[in-house]
Formats: C-alpha cells, sequence, structure tokens
C-alpha cells in the first residue's frame, strides 16, 4: 500500500491503483498527504482548490470532497483517520505510507550513516529515497503555492539528498557510477556548483585530467554568463589542487585560503522558512544584478519580525559571492542607548577593515572619503546595516560605500527617501507564515511532544501572529515548562505574551522591542496608537480613527501616516489600516497604563457613536423608505461616513462586518447597551443580503440582552423579531415560529402596534412556509391594515407580497397575479429597490408555474438586474435558478447550464445551502438532457446530500432522478 505526490497523486494497494476521484479530489488529497499528521486550515485548503475564494464563500462545499475522500480511503482498506478539528483537516495515517515522508526519513537514516563514515549503508538508503521521485512533485496543485512549494522540495529535499548520494559513491570510489547520474543531476541543476565539482573530481580521480580542467572552464563560463559572478571559492580551490596535482606528480595539500573575511554575528540556529525573501534578496544581489554597479537593498517590516536574522543568514549562506568579506554594524536607531552616528559608524567600520585608529581622520568627510578608498580597493563587499532610523542616518555610509560594496539594510522605517532619491530596492519582511511558524516550533519544541498534541501546537503557533520574537519567546517558555502540556501553556501564554518581561535582556521581551519603537513616536501619534488598543477588531479606518481620539481629520491621518512609517500599523488599502495582533495586545496595555479611565470611556462611546451612526446612513441609503432605528444623542466629537450610492455602502458593510460585531460585543461588556442592541438591528437587513452567519446570530443575541436589561420592550420585541428573521433564512422555521410568538407579545405588553404587526407579519410567514396555508392570509390581513392605517406603504408591500404567494401555492394564480402586481405598484411608488426585485422573481415563479415562460423569463431578467443593483446575492440566487428552470423549460440548455451554475456560486457564497441545492436539481436537468450522466448524477447527488442535511422534502424528487437515472443503460 503507497501513497505518491512526488508526481501525480495515487494510490496503490497490492499494486492495483485505486481511483481517487475528480481533479479537486486529488488536489484536497495531495495538501493532506503533504501535511500527514499535522492539521491543514480550512483557508489554506481553500485557496488550493478555489484560488481565490474566501472560506466563508466555500463553506458547505468542501465537506463533500472530504467525504468522498473518507469513503474512498475506508474501502481501500487504508488505516486512517480524516478529521476536522477547529477550522482545520487532518489526515492521520502512518508516514511511511507516503512516498515524500518515505524519502525524507530515509535521507534523515542516511545522513546519520555517513556522519558515521557508514557510506555503504548511506549509497542504498539515498539511492532508495532518490528512486522515489518519478515526476513533477504536487502535480494535481496548480497554484502559485505550489508552485514554489514544488520547488523548495526540489531545492531543499531532492537536490541535497543527490550531493549526499554523489558524496558517498566518491567515498566508495565508485567513480563511474557517480559520473553516470551526475549527467542528468547537472542538465537539471546546470550551475549546481556541488554538482560541478562532484563531476570535476570524479573525472581527475579516474585519471581524465584533461576533462576534468576542460569541463571547470567550461562551467566557469556558463556560470559568468548566466550569475555574472565567478565561481564560488570551494570549486575554485578544488580546481587549484587538481592543478596542482598534475604538476607535481604528487598530492597537493587542501587549499583553503579563499574563504573570505566576516565579521557578521553568529545566526539563529534554527533559522526557519523565508524561502521567498531569500530568493528575493537572490534576485537582487545576484542574479539580477549589474556586474559592474553594487546593490542596495533595504529589509524594513514591524519590530520582532525577524529582519536581522534574516539579513545574517543570507549574508552567513551566501559568503562566497563577496571574497572582499562581510562587515556587520548596528546602527542602533530602535533600541536601549543612543543611535549610532554615521560618523561613529564609518570609524567603527574603518576600524573592522584593518585602519589604525590614527590613521582615521578626524573630519567627516576624510573619513567618508577614506572609507571609500579602503572600501574601493578590496574585492566585492558586503556591508549589513542594522537597525537604521531614517534616510538620512544611513545616506554617508551608503556614500562611503559607493559601487563596488553591496549594502544590506534593515530597518523599522520605511526608509522612502531612500527608495525615491537613491534609487534603492525595499523588501518589506512581512510575519511568518502559519505552516513556517509551526515547523519553527516543532524544531524549537521537539518532536515527541509536538506530535503528542498537534493541535496545541497550532494553537501556540497562532499565539506568535507569525513573529520570530513571539515564537522563540513561547519556544523558551514550553522548554521551561517540561512537566506541562501543549494545551495547558498555550492556555497560560493566550493573551500574555506582550506583558511576559521575565528576562534579564528587554531585546527578549515583546514589550521591550516594541517599546523601542512607541517611544520615539510624537505624542499624537503615541495617544493615538494606545487608544487603537481599545478597538476591537485589527482592522480600521481613518475615519475610525478620528472617532476614537476625537481630533481633526488631518491631525489624525498625519498620526496615522507616522505610525505607518515605522510598521506600528499597517496600510490595507485607501484609508484602511491593520494592526497586527500582539502590537494590538501592546497597545491595549498601555492604554490601561496610560490612559486615564474617563479619557477610555469617552473614546469607547465616540467609537460605539461612529459605527452606529455609519450603519444608520448605509440603512438610509439602502432602505431609505424603512424607519430608522430609535436614535441615540449625536456626539458632536464623531464625523461618520456618509454614502453617495448603494455600492460605497455595501463596500462599507464587507469591510466593517467584522468590526461591528465586535463593537456590539464590547458595548454591551462596557455597559454601552443602548449601543449593543441599536448596531445590530441597523445593519440587520443589509447583512441579510449576503447571508446571514453565526457570529451576527450571536451579535442579535448580545443586543436582546442589552435590551432587557434597558427595560426597553419595543427594542426586545425588535431584537426577537431579528433573531427570528436569521433562523427563517435557514429554514430553522419552527425555532423562527418561537422567536415571532415572543415578538407579538413583547410588542403588546409594550403596546407597539407596528412592532405587533411585523411580528405577526414574520409569524404569518413561518405558517406559510410550514405549509400551514389556512390561517396565514387571515394574518396577513390584519397586518396589511395595521400598516395601511399607520400610513406605512412599506409594510403593506410586505404583507401584500405574501398574500400573493400564499395564493399562488395554493394555485389560484389569478388572485396571486392580482396581488403581486398590487404590491409592485406599492414598490415602485415607494422607489423600494429592493422589494422590486423581490416581487419580480416571485412573478416569474408565478409565470413559470402557470406555463407562460415569455412572462416567466422576463419577470425574472428584471429581477436580475434589480438585485445587482441592490446587492442582494441571497435573491439574485433565487431568481437565476428560476430563470434556469425557465430557459430549460423552453429547451435553451446552454443558457440554463449558466444561469443554474452561478445560482450555485451565490448559494455557496451566502451560505444558502437550499437555494444551492435547488440550482443543483436544476444543473442536473440539464446535465442529463445533454447526455452527461456524469455531470448530472454530480449535481444531484450534491443536491440530495443537502437536501438531507436540511431534513427537506425536495430531496425525494431529486433522489428519484437519480434512481432512474443509476439505472438506465447507456442505450437510452
Amino acid at each position: 500500500m503507497e501513497f505518491t505526490i512526488l508526481g501525480r497523486t495515487q494510490l496503490h494497494v497490492a499494486g492495483q491503483p485505486v481511483y481517487l476521484g475528480v481533479a479537486k479530489q486529488r488536489a484536497l488529497l495531495t495538501i493532506l498527504l503533504l501535511n500527514v499528521g499535522r492539521p491543514v486550515l480550512v483557508d489554506t485548503i481553500v485557496q488550493q482548490l478555489w484560488n481565490g475564494r474566501s472560506s466563508d464563500e466555500i463553506k458547505g462545499t468542501l465537506h463533500s470532497p472530504v467525504s468522498r475522500l473518507r469513503g474512498i480511503l475506508k474501502r481501500a482498506g487504508v488505516p486512517n483517520d480524516l478529521r476536522n478539528d477547529a477550522g482545520s483537516y487532518r489526515l492521520d495515517l502512518d508516514p511511511r505510507l507516503v512516498d515524500y515522508h518515505r524519502f525524507r526519513q530515509q535521507v534523515d537514516r542516511a545522513n546519520t550513516a555517513r556522519s558515521q563514515q557508514d557510506h555503504l549503508r548511506a549509497r542504498s538508503l539515498l539511492s532508495d529515497a532518490v528512486a522515489l521521485w518519478h515526476g513533477v512533485p504536487l502535480t494535481d496543485l496548480r497554484t502559485e503555492w505550489a508552485a514554489e512549494r514544488r520547488g523548495q522540495m526540489i531545492i531543499g529535499d531532492l537536490v541535497p539528498a543527490q550531493h549526499s548520494l554523489i558524496s558517498s559513491l566518491l567515498e566508495l570510489n565508485e567513480h563511474a557510477e557517480a559520473l553516470r547520474l551526475l549527467g542528468p543531476m547537472i542538465d537539471d541543476h546546470p550551475t549546481d556548483e556541488v554538482f560541478a565539482m562532484q563531476r570535476m573530481l570524479a573525472l581527475d580521480r579516474m585519471g581524465r585530467f584533461v576533462d576534468a580542467t576542460s569541463f571547470f572552464v567550461r562551467f566557469r563560463r556558463q556560470v559568468l554568463n548566466e550569475l555574472g559572478a565567478e565561481p564560488g571559492p570551494a570549486i575554485q580551490a578544488a580546481h587549484a589542487e587538481i592543478l596542482s596535482r598534475h604538476r607535481s606528480g604528487t598530492p597537493a595539500p587542501t587549499n583553503r585560503n579563499g574563504t573570505p573575511v566576516s565579521h557578521l554575528p553568529r545566526g539563529a540556529t534554527n533559522f526557519t522558512g523565508r524561502e521567498t525573501l531569500v530568493t528575493a534578496l537572490d534576485d537582487h544581489f545576484i542574479n539580477n544584478a549589474d556586474a559592474h554597479h553594487a546593490k542596495v537593498v533595504a529589509l524594513h517590516g514591524m519590530p520582532g519580525v525577524g529582519k536581522t536574522s534574516l539579513a545574517v543568514f543570507w549574508a552567513t549562506s551566501r559568503r562566497h559571492r563577496f571574497p572582499g568579506g562581510q562587515f556587520f554594524l548596528n546602527l542602533n536607531a530602535y533600541g536601549a542607548g543612543a543611535p549610532v552616528s554615521a560618523a561613529d559608524a564609518m570609524t567603527a567600520l574603518l576600524g573592522k577593515l584593518g585602519v589604525a585608529a590614527d590613521r582615521i581622520p578626524a573630519d567627516v568627510d576624510q573619513r567618508q572619503a577614506k572609507l571609500s578608498a579602503v572600501l574601493g580597493a578590496r574585492s566585492p563587499t558586503l556591508l549589513v546595516l542594522d537597525n537604521v532610523g531614517d534616510s538620512d542616518h544611513s545616506r554617508p555610509l551608503l556614500n562611503a560605500a559607493g559601487t563596488t560594496c553591496s549594502v544590506l539594510l534593515t530597518s523599522r522605517g520605511r526608509l522612502t527617501g531612500l527608495a525615491v532619491i537613491d534609487g534603492v530596492d525595499t523588501v518589506e519582511v512581512a510575519p511568518m507564515s502559519h505552516e513556517e511558524s509551526t515547523i519553527l516550533l516543532r524544531r524549537q519544541i521537539g518532536r515527541p511532544r509536538c506530535d503528542r498534541e498537534p493541535a496545541a501546537l497550532d494553537v501556540l503557533a497562532g499565539l506568535s501572529g507569525g513573529l520570530p520574537l513571539a515564537l522563540k519567546i513561547i519556544g523558551h517558555r514550553v522548554a521551561t515548562r517540561a512537566d506541562a502540556g501543549l494545551a495547558e501553556l498555550a492556555y497560560e501564554l493566550d493573551g500574555l505574551l506582550v506583558s511576559m518581561t521575565d528576562s534579564d535582556d528587554q531585546a527578549a521581551t515583546l514589550a521591550g522591542v516594541f517599546s523601542w519603537s512607541y517611544g520615539g513616536l510624537s505624542d499624537g501619534a503615541a495617544r493615538l496608537f494606545r487608544l487603537l488598543g481599545l478597538h476591537p477588531g485589527r482592522s480600521l479606518s481613518s475615519a475610525a480613527a478620528d472617532a476614537l481620539s476625537g481630533g481633526a481629520h488631518g491631525a489624525t491621518q498625519d498620526h496615522l501616516d507616522e505610525l505607518t512609517q515605522c510598521h506600528l500599523l499597517e496600510p490595507i488599502g485607501r484609508h484602511r489600516y491593520q494592526l497586527h495582533d500582539l502590537l494590538h495586545e501592546y497597545a491595549a496595555d498601555l492604554t490601561e497604563a496610560e490612559e486615564p479611565e474617563d479619557r477610555r470611556r469617552t473614546a469607547l462611546v465616540q467609537l460605539a457613536d461612529f459605527y452606529l451612526d455609519t450603519a444608520t446612513n448605509v440603512r438610509r441609503q439602502l432602505i431609505p423608505q424603512a424607519q430608522d432605528v430609535p436614535r441615540l444623542p449625536t456626539n458632536r466629537n464623531v464625523v461618520p461616513t456618509r454614502f453617495t450610492g448603494n455600492e460605497d455602502a455595501h463596500r462599507w458593510l464587507d469591510q466593517e462586518r467584522n468590526n461591528l460585531i465586535a463593537v456590539t460585543h464590547r458595548a454591551a461588556r462596557h455597559g454601552l447597551h443602548g449601543h449593543a442592541w441599536r448596531i445590530p438591528a441597523t445593519v440587520s437587513e443589509g447583512f441579510e443580503r449576503s447571508g446571514f452567519k453565526d457570529d451576527f446570530l450571536d451579535a442579535l443575541a448580545v443586543g436582546l440582552q442589552s435590551a432587557k436589561l434597558l427595560g426597553d420592550r419595543p427594542a426586545e420585541a425588535g431584537m426577537l423579531i431579528n433573531i427570528g428573521r436569521i433562523h427563517f433564512g435557514r429554514r430553522d422555521y419552527l425555532i423562527a415560529l418561537e422567536y415571532f410568538r415572543l415578538a407579538v407579545t413583547t410588542a403588546i405588553a409594550a403596546g407597539n402596534v407596528e412592532l405587533r404587526a411585523i411580528g405577526q407579519h414574520n409569524l404569518a410567514t413561518a405558517h406559510l412556509e410550514l405549509g400551514e396555508l389556512g390561517v396565514v392570509v387571515q394574518l396577513y390581513e390584519e397586518t396589511v391594515q395595521v400598516f395601511r392605517e399607520s400610513g406605512s406603504a412599506y409594510g403593506q408591500a410586505y404583507g401584500l407580497h405574501r398574500i400573493a404567494d400564499t395564493y399562488r401555492r395554493l394555485g389560484d394564480y389569478d388572485k396571486a397575479l392580482a396581488y403581486f402586481e398590487s404590491t409592485l405598484r406599492i414598490r415602485r411608488e415607494i422607489d423600494h429597490l429592493r422589494g422590486q426585485g423581490d416581487t419580480l422573481t416571485d412573478l416569474g415563479s408565478l409565470y413559470l408555474e402557470w406555463g407562460r415562460y415569455d412572462d416567466a423569463r422576463d419577470h425574472c431578467l428584471r429581477a436580475l438586474e434589480i438585485h445587482e443593483l441592490s446587492h442582494d446575492d441571497v435573491k439574485a440566487a433565487e431568481a437565476l435558478t428560476v430563470l434556469a428552470s425557465v430557459e430549460y423549460t423552453i429547451g435553451s440548455l446552454v443558457e440554463a447550464a449558466r444561469h443554474a451554475a452561478r445560482a450555485i456560486e451565490l448559494g455557496e457564497s451566502t451560505q444558502d445551502s437550499l437555494r444551492q441545492a435547488r440550482a443543483l436539481a436544476v444543473l442536473g436537468r440539464v446535465r442529463r438532457t445533454t447526455g452527461d450522466r456524469d455531470g448530472a448524477r454530480t449535481a444531484w447527488t450534491r443536491a440530495v446530500s443537502i437536501f438531507d442535511d436540511l431534513t427537506s422534502t425536495e430531496g425525494d424528487a431529486v433522489r428519484s432522478q437519480l434512481s432512474v437515472l443509476d439505472t438506465s443503460t447507456d442505450r437510452e
């Protein structure tokens, strides 16, 4: 039994291939096999299988390929456990069953054998390991990430194993076999110096001196042409040894004098990941460098992100590229003590270059000229300037470096001046990926503890936010607590990483490292940074920052710009910013310590006012016919965002969704109960258009509790109605029914006639969906009368629409049509765009059932135009499904398939499983009619699965169609 991912993903049992399903299914299995025994985030899987889509959009779709994989593995007899755990999937099986993991295990054993000089065993293990590579790895994954991962596997796994194999062959004097294997290896990696040196040595040891030296000449020419630089000192030394041996006729000692001098600090012993950044530095300094002009590159990023470690690692591993030497200077712009001036830095550098103290000029300009002359006299040199403050801080040193000395800078600032004026290339160092963080922690903690608690390891990696410093702190804490489990430590560390100060070195604490950036801020920027700790979400707009600080927009924008310049805040769009989780925690600690309680309270009220007032403007833009949610007094220090069109309003809702929910929770915790119920009540219908989710249901529950605490019975009734509407939208009609009944009772107790009518309207609609048609018309007519008396045309239209829908279900098409037309007329009079689309869609359904297909098609197309304008994806999915049925009925199969496919996409993105299943049912009919039996089976199988999950009887008809399809023959 064997899985392969070093090529096309396959499973062989007893030598026979096992069918693994369609492309997405094989791609899913590839991801799980690559990470066998480790949790893979749903977000990661979605990005690889549905590139560009979010996990929220795909929710409800991923379970199908997972379920089918479970079935395939079970039928094949593969001992495994494929489970969903905390937003991730994990496949547990013996890693030895997967060729890639078996390869790595064999290489580890071979390297152990080589370290013990057992080259016979090493050769055997490495030969078997390399033979496992039978194609392009991860062939079934076709994303950019997969391409990068393939490159990492080849360069990081296969090539080192091939190096070791050839080395063992040379140790065993199997020179001919080494040459045979080296041929295709050099073809694949023509500038690899290790392979080239091994070939040269093998030729020489076989007595082929001329071939060995000729090969070196050709290789040197190729490296110069392709890389613009000489081959490294190791292969040049090997070539010199061969020449010496030939001339003297006796073995010559190994020449190690070509190693360049290095004044680099000791690098991290467990440096992990960063392949993309290392490659970027290679591209800047080596691959795309001008041979006549040295390069200058600036690494910038937030504190603790690992800029220095990256610079030292890259410089150390590329030492042979700088035979003139490598020199490191910490300019200390951020840290304990004063920054090192450019003048003092030049003095220190001249000392490292061997210039005696009495020969260093006192005049700064002469000192710069001296440094330039000394560097110019050496062969290519690398200067690493760490912890630079701003462009002016480093510019004198760059001028001294001239054109022969490459310079690599690191800074917390963006060094915009160097980029714009001096043409310096800048590279941002972002936090590590979750995968890289997990690997680094695993190396620090050790495999046994990690393998015992993989889920806890995943949580610990998440706590770090991808900051190497945070990972080192976590790793150290875990290492010193050998008695504690990882889950226990993860619980202890959650929310405490920044405040941990149990170190004798400020540079080893997050608070210390962050404080060096915070301490350099202006007073206004420092106060704004503190107040950002009160914002509940990671991202925010400049307008929200204005509200927090209560200041003028111009001043706030200046402070935001200052924070982004030193990477305490990251710009993520026009007037939008994001704060790293650990910096957010640090800001919150500063707020608690430095902001008086009354100022914290004022800032929170202003923030809640901003979100509530802006949400009210969104509601007025999208639903101008609806009444405002009862207002709170306006705050003079808050300027809410205003909107001139539906597009802007919807964009704001999408961007601020998480913040609106988080602010609701925070408002309730701090006693701002008026805000806590009003915010979710205000955005309820706006959120409905993109599909309700669990987080919003939680926010409504918080709002309901706040309304109860205030004793505000009308607010309580309104929140009950909103919660009932979510359950109704999810087809939980019995639960919705209970909330609507309670809302009616509460509204009666409050003496609020209009809320009573709204609750009764929704109560009737729940009865309608439950098939209890006998009671609903009277209930709707009563609500219509209440709305008519109160002058609410908006409410009347809702009631009339439902009466029409009831008559449609009863088969009385004439009455249904009359009520629908009355509804449409009112909604046009009050310019209720979304309502018009809803009515047109249901008119399309009516005409379809009536057999008036042209009318049905026309009304659905008009409905779709309106749904697009109102951004109502839920109703658009419904209109598309009706339109697909119409096109299918009249024989326009291509159009029917297109509309059904789009409806399925919208059903997935809005998490509306029922509409998704209905569209799948239509698509299945289209596929069957066009002769695509497999396509029909796939669509109907998914539809039946969803209908069954929803306990809907609509699945019975589809199941019957599927049964007929499965029992029919190809001769039909």
